[in-house]
């Protein structure tokens, strides 16, 4: 899969059309977003969760120093917690727990697991800061899963000389575990988790937030990741639906970004709904402006709309990511709250900030779509085309030569009574 890398990122979901259509977007959306977040509360992930403690043994053989991590569902929802490496605390209390076996071995315990995702990784520090090599490959790096003292799963390190120095083992959900396989290389120990190709497998949905987006809610953009480094995406209303580099949603260019992956779905399912996003890029829809409705097969997207609807086509109508009517349009808080999903991980370097910089963009915007409509209503008359800007100079000059007249009456109507002028 060849990646297209564009230097364009998402300001905001709104571009030229009708007047009433920007007047309404402004207004309902954001009325949408306020009731909807207030009401929406955090994400019910549809898994029994195991009473059982879970645990996941690494075992290797040579001197390398391995290091297991562990992410999974904080206390705080809608959070993750990470345990493992060096510097790492030996518990986080109410999540994990590190536990030393001496050379060769290495484990950590889920006393009590909970609702969500956990997802292991093996990282090998003492070739941290390789780009090359296969030395974690050639370890032959069990990892073992345990429910009570029941043995679940076991995944071996890929073989075949593959490089990288951090192996994504498997993930669990509720009671069932599954292979990940991801090869990758990090050089921090503290990154394990955040980067796109270590932490998401095909299907998984990426929300980004921008600074003075107009975006209603915490999220301005989604994407859904295809593989190999690849992110299918709707990201700017002046570009066709396209591919870009998982870079592209790395610090610096995005410092806020959250992780899902479509719990509900199996991997069959995952891979139509990318196959179904790949389908829209690689046929250069565009992207679709009208951000009050969404359809399954409208030919152009916006980008929550287009993740929206690959999973709604992937499923046959199961996996429905939204909270509002089907009349209405779908928007990332709506992703983010659905009880199909649950949170993989993501990096949180710096929030990003609206300022009065919104309020002016939002003007700008109404008094530019204003403009357009006024335009193509005149410009559509039998009679010519008139200029905007000529009615408007009209529209002034009257202001202007009736206002003096009117002003005086205004205020002969407030004197008080008996006054002379």
């Amino acid at each position: 899969m060849v990646c297209e890398v564009s230097d364009k990122y998402h300001p905001g979901i709104f571009a030229s059309g009708q007047a009433s259509r920007a007047l309404s977007v402004v207004v309902c959306v954001v009325a949408a977003s306020a009731l909807v977040t207030c009401l929406a509360g955090s994400p019910s992930v549809k898994a029994r969760v195991t009473e059982l403690p879970r645990k996941f043994l690494l075992e290797w053989q040579g001197a390398d120093d391995l290091d297991l991590h562990l992410t999974g569902p904080a206390l705080r929802a809608g959070a993750t917690f990470h345990i493992g490496g060096p510097g790492s605390p030996a518990s986080i209390p109410g999540c994990a727990r590190l536990d030393p076996g001496g050379p060769g071995r290495e484990a950590v315990t889920v006393p009590e697991p909970r609702a969500g995702i956990y997802q292991l990784y093996v990282h090998d520090l003492s070739a941290c800061w390789s780009t090359t090599g296969n030395a974690l490959s050639e370890s032959a790096a069990t990892v073992s899963v345990y429910t009570g003292s029941r043995l679940t799963s076991r995944y071996t390190v890929p073989g075949g000389q593959r490089e990288g120095n951090l192996w994504t083992a498997c993930w669990a959900f509720g009671e069932a575990v599954y292979p990940a396989g991801n090869m990758t290389f990090e050089s921090d120990p503290r990154r394990i988790g955040t980067s796109v190709a270590s932490a998401l497998i095909p299907g998984d949905i990426l929300l980004g937030s921008i600074d003075d987006s107009l975006v209603p809610g915490r999220w301005s953009h989604v994407g859904i990741y295809a593989g190999d480094g690849c992110i299918a995406e709707a990201a700017n209303e002046d570009e066709n639906v396209g591919i870009r580099s998982d870079i592209a949603w790395q610090y610096p260019d995005m410092s806020w970004v959250k992780y899902l992956r479509v719990v509900s779905a199996d991997d069959g399912m995952r891979h139509r709904a990318v196959a179904f996003a790949l389908a829209q890029a690689h046929a250069g829809c565009a992207y679709d402006k009208n951000l009050l409705s969404k359809q399954v097969d409208g030919g152009s997207w916006y980008c929550s709309e287009l993740v929206w609807a690959s999973y709604m086509k992937a499923s046959g109508g199961a996996v429905d990511l939204q909270q509002s009517p089907d009349w209405f349009g779908v928007y990332p808080w709506e992703i983010e709250t659905d009880d199909d999903v649950a949170v993989v991980g993501g990096h949180y370097e710096r929030e990003p900030r609206r300022t009065a910089v919104v309020y002016y963009n939002a003007l700008k915007l109404v008094l530019r779509e204003t403009g357009g409509w006024l335009e193509n209503q005149l410009s559509s008359r039998p009679h010519g085309f008139l200029p905007v800007s000529a009615l408007f100079l009209v529209f002034f000059f009257c202001l202007g030569a009736t206002m003096p007249k009117g002003y005086r009456a205004f205020k002969r109507r407030m004197r008080p009574p008996g006054h002379r002028t």
